[in-house]
């Protein structure tokens, strides 16, 4: 996780109606002084964090793709976009209504839209749409069926056909290095199998990874590890992490050869 920014947090609980003011004890001018406070907190064992993507953050990683691959994008990744706004984009997702919600980016970014799945093989495939009672759950379609428990919370599933690619069958026609995001829910080890091409030319991949068995014939968490490790990554932050009660979590994975990796003395 990347440690917030002081003063961004400030104005974070400002935004949300709480100030800081001294209590009369100890050092009086804390309140006035966001990163001497944060550092004396972390003193006393206690650091505040940014959990979740975060585009000054991305950035601050200093990464310079020519092209972004975002991978399930629903609605969009506004802090993805917003991190290289002069960059080419590639929309993938297999679900036909998002390209309708995305056209809010059109002349705001230079995006391409693909409407298919992404995996490790050419074909047709069947791709689970959820539903609850109040609306169909598009961020929540998946190629792999939920697990008994995760059906649970749906009231109904759509079973679509959708056509299927390989990433490095897409990214055949772009040229330059790449990034990255993947959100395919528990199809994210299948992505990375049918990239390994595109992965020689790739600077940076966040993905969103299954920690429980959300889905049936669902990957181990180590096993997507292991697959980056085999392609050259290594895990370089947990953007949101696991927790104990959550289902995924949000890494990020950068070369190991990138130089990002080597130990340096302050």
């Amino acid at each position: 996780m990347a440690r917030a920014r002081p003063f961004e947090f400030v104005k974070t609980l400002n935004r949300l109606g709480v100030g800081l003011e001294p209590t009369g004890s100890g050092d009086a001018d804390l309140a006035g002084r966001p990163r001497k406070l944060m550092n004396k907190l972390a003193r006393q064992g206690y650091t505040v964090e940014r959990t979740g993507l975060d585009t000054k953050t991305l950035q601050g990683y200093g990464f310079e793709p020519d092209v972004v691959f975002d991978i399930g994008v629903d609605f969009g990744t506004p802090e993805l976009y917003n991190a290289f706004p002069d960059r080419k984009f590639v929309l993938v997702d297999p679900v036909k209504e998002s390209e309708q919600k995305v056209e809010s980016w059109r002349g705001r970014i230079d995006y391409e839209f693909h409407c298919c799945a992404v995996g490790a093989k050419k074909g047709d495939i069947t791709l689970n749409v959820p539903s609850t009672e109040a609306k169909t759950r598009h961020s929540r379609a998946s190629i792999l069926e939920f697990e008994d428990g995760y059906n649970d919370v749906f009231a109904s599933i759509e079973e679509r056909k959708i056509p299927m690619k390989r990433l490095d069958e897409i990214s055949k026609g772009y040229k330059g290095t790449f990034g990255i995001k993947i959100d395919t829910e528990g199809y994210e080890l299948e992505v990375i199998k049918g990239a390994t091409q595109t992965l020689k030319k790739t600077e940076f991949v966040i993905a969103e990874a299954s920690v429980q068995m959300r889905y049936k014939d669902g990957y181990r968490f180590s096993e997507l590890v292991a697959a980056m490790a085999k392609n050259g990554f290594e895990i370089l932050e947990f953007l949101r992490p696991i927790r104990p009660d959550a289902a995924d979590c949000d890494v990020l994975f950068a070369r190991f050869d990138s130089g990002r990796f080597h130990l340096t003395q302050d």
